[in-house]
């Protein structure tokens, strides 16, 4: 598993060779596929090969596209994840109570945010915590989208 994030800005040609990410601009530079988690390619100009990109999806390696502005637009994933990805769908297509994860899932989205403001410092962090309390079966009350509204606004 890697641990680098690679943030690729500047107009160059991403290859693979030998096991290693190559990135050749004004100079040639080598990072190794297995040390890397995340490929943030933040330019348009930048010009990526097949081969590296079936290398980059096989590892399970990250790969983000950003727009014009640097904001995320897409990603790339793996068909297959693991090796019994077909499986772990299969069983949970038959899961009988998906509401209930759902309802488990948001709650603990909306704590992880709670605990993130509380970390450095905003106050207002209960609000969310009252969310998180009010969350029912399929979120019929949208508390999802009211604790992502609140969060955002006091973070930024």
């Amino acid at each position: 598993m890697g641990w680098r994030t690679v943030v690729v800005s500047n107009n160059c040609k991403l290859s693979f060779k030998n096991d290693y990410l190559v990135i050749r601009n004004e100079e040639l530079k080598m990072i190794y596929l297995p040390e890397i988690e995340t490929i943030i390619i933040e330019n348009g100009m930048i010009s990526i090969t097949s081969y590296l990109i079936n290398e980059i999806a096989q590892r399970k390696i990250n790969l983000i596209f950003c727009d014009e502005k640097n904001n995320p637009s897409c990603e790339l994933l793996p068909y297959y994840g693991s090796f019994n990805t077909s499986k772990k769908i299969a069983n949970q297509i038959k899961w009988k109570n998906k509401e209930k994860v759902w309802q488990s899932i948001v709650k603990n989205k909306i704590h992880n945010q709670a605990m993130l403001l509380k970390k450095v410092g905003i106050g207002e962090y209960v609000k969310l915590i009252e969310y998180e309390d009010q969350v029912k079966l399929n979120d019929i009350s949208n508390c999802e989208g009211h604790a992502a509204k609140l969060y955002f606004s006091l973070l930024f």
